[in-house]
């Protein structure tokens, strides 16, 4: 598997994105991700600084959300994987990235809140590869 290099593209209004999106963006093969600010692509358990190693403290608040959430939940998480979406979504801090397959759920979340200072709202694509069998 070959790496491509990162393209960037400045759009401006929502015809360039939707034009954009048209080329060669095929739904089953495209992931979308909406950031406010062009940071990189880190989940939120990287970007806290903790005294103690990021697994650890992840294994630590996974398992405490696991005991209080229990009566709160209509459905018991089957898999440490759906554990950890679940958590996610409550907040928790977690090694998990949201990404999307629609593309105008991701520029939403670019364009929501304002970007701070000369920052900009970005979109990230990630162009899954196409098994040949």
């Amino acid at each position: 598997m070959t790496n491509k290099p990162v393209q960037e593209y400045s759009i401006s209004s929502i015809e360039e994105y939707t034009n954009y999106l048209a080329q060669d963006n095929k739904p089953d093969t495209v992931l979308f991700r909406g950031q406010s600010e062009d940071w990189p692509l880190v989940p939120k358990i990287g970007r806290i600084v903790t005294s103690e190693p990021v697994l650890e403290a992840e294994r630590a608040m996974l398992e405490s959300f696991k005991l209080r959430s229990l009566p709160f939940l209509s459905r018991v998480p089957d898999s440490e994987w759906q554990w950890l979406a679940v958590a996610q979504h409550h907040g928790l801090p977690t090694r998990l990235l949201d990404w999307t397959e629609y593309p105008l759920v991701a520029l939403w979340f670019a364009v929501a809140k304002p970007a701070t200072g000369a920052g900009h709202g970005v979109v990230w694509t990630f162009s899954q590869p196409k098994t040949i069998l």
